[in-house]
């Protein structure tokens, strides 16, 4: 239901009473009308409606819709936390400048249009997240706030940046994914703070240059762009962990990969990739390794270097045999070759005593090998459109097994026997 100004007030402090755990809730809140300047965080978000204390046999106490903050809000003046998520507001009351010790602002998936830019002069704020808004236009602020070092902005309208996004000088985290942003500006990579960076989604084709003066950062997503040419300087970050940059229009990948000695996660797929640098078997810390949908013939054999690796996904490519050095991957723990050129299975993968799980569906395989019972921890083969005619008996000894045969001459023999025969046990 919508609310007054008056009753929403009196609710906020219903709600802080009751998380600090306090259930007398008359008593409360008199005294927390009586002394606002108490209170330092108000949670009005949505999912509050999970409370254990609201739960009657008949729903939720109260079903709340908060079209507009109630002006009173700046009489908080000690507030530090101020969560309003999963409402419907349209706008940010003036009065809110009045919360000068205010650290972190949520605003997540509500209406807004745009943001005042007096949130920026909050002298103390250091979160700001007002991701899933329909705010199309970064606000012209002045920023008195060297604090600020969270900002998530994803989910909105945005078409542009200010040039002078580096005033935000503490940033170690910024969101820009999932907006209309056809390019970034130069001086973005004066943000030396930087940890984490996600632009993903937008409408991006080049990068700016000098990438590399990021120094500290550990995450990049720049997945689902138009993005044509690897950026080379970012091969120079020496604490990237991940790397995101699927869904964009790579044509090569620098040799100088190996260069990103503490990359964990790299994400290639839906990209134009015929070669992958033989380099990229340095790369000792990497435990995902996804180049699904692009143009692969083969893959270097040094890639039977990567210890660590966990996770390989080479699906929807023109791969037709894995080298011998992948008897090296002995950790990995899900291994995806769908949609490949396999005539035979990959008997390499045999030997992954760790493999949980095996994708094989859509190639030419027509045998399987009786080995396959080896693989103790395997616990999903898909081996669906395949020409296979016959199973090896051991397959019906894995009963922990899941087995996908959909498109399969011998799905139909399978399900019967399946059901006609309790698994043996070894």
């Amino acid at each position: 239901m919508i609310i007054s100004s008056r009753h929403f007030l009196q609710f906020l402090l219903l709600l802080i009473v009751l998380q600090n755990g306090c259930y007398n809730p008359e008593y409360e809140i008199k005294k927390k009308l009586r002394n606002a300047e108490e209170v330092t965080k108000i949670d009005v978000s949505l999912d509050w409606t999970h409370d254990p204390i609201f739960d009657y046999p008949n729903g939720p106490m109260f079903q709340i819709t908060m079209r507009e903050l109630p002006k009173e809000i700046g009489n908080f003046s000690n507030l530090e936390e101020l969560a309003l998520s999963h409402n419907k507001l349209q706008k940010l009351p003036e009065e809110m400048i009045k919360l000068q010790k205010l650290e972190t602002l949520i605003v997540y998936d509500n209406k807004l249009s745009e943001l005042p830019g007096f949130i920026f002069e909050l002298p103390n704020l250091q979160s700001l997240i007002v991701g899933r808004n329909k705010i199309q236009f970064f606000p012209n602020c002045v920023c008195k706030n060297s604090l600020l070092d969270t900002l998530r902005f994803e989910h909105n309208g945005l078409r542009s940046l200010p040039e002078d996004i580096d005033k935000f000088k503490n940033l170690k985290l910024l969101d820009l994914g999932t907006n209309y942003l056809t390019s970034l500006p130069v001086r973005i990579n004066r943000l030396k703070n930087l940890v984490v960076l996600g632009i993903a989604n937008n409408k991006l084709s080049v990068l700016p240059d000098s990438l590399d003066n990021l120094a500290k950062l550990e995450i990049f997503n720049a997945g689902y762009n138009s993005i044509s040419d690897f950026p080379e300087e970012i091969v120079n970050l020496p604490l990237l962990k991940q790397l995101w940059f699927s869904n964009n229009r790579l044509r090569y990948i620098p040799d100088g990969i190996h260069k990103l000695t503490n990359l964990e996660e790299l994400a290639l797929s839906s990209n134009f990739l015929s070669i992958i640098p033989a380099s990229i078997g340095k790369l000792e810390k990497l435990r995902g390794l996804y180049l699904s949908k692009n143009s692969l013939n083969s893959v270097p054999s040094e890639m039977g270097q990567l210890k660590s690796l966990k996770n390989l996904y080479l699906g929807e490519n023109k791969i037709s045999e894995l080298p011998d050095s992948f008897l090296g991957l002995s950790n990995l723990r899900s291994l995806d070759l769908n949609n490949n050129q396999f005539k035979e299975f990959p008997r390499v993968s045999l030997y992954m005593k760790n493999l949980y799980r095996l994708d094989l569906n859509d190639n030419q395989i027509s045998e399987i090998p009786s080995e396959i019972f080896d693989l103790k921890e395997l616990r999903s083969l898909d081996l669906s459109n395949n020409p296979i005619h016959e199973l090896p008996e051991e397959i019906y000894l894995m009963p922990d097994l899941t087995l996908y045969l959909r498109g399969c001459p011998v799905e139909e023999i399978y399900e019967e026997r399946r059901l006609m025969e309790k698994p043996l046990k070894i």
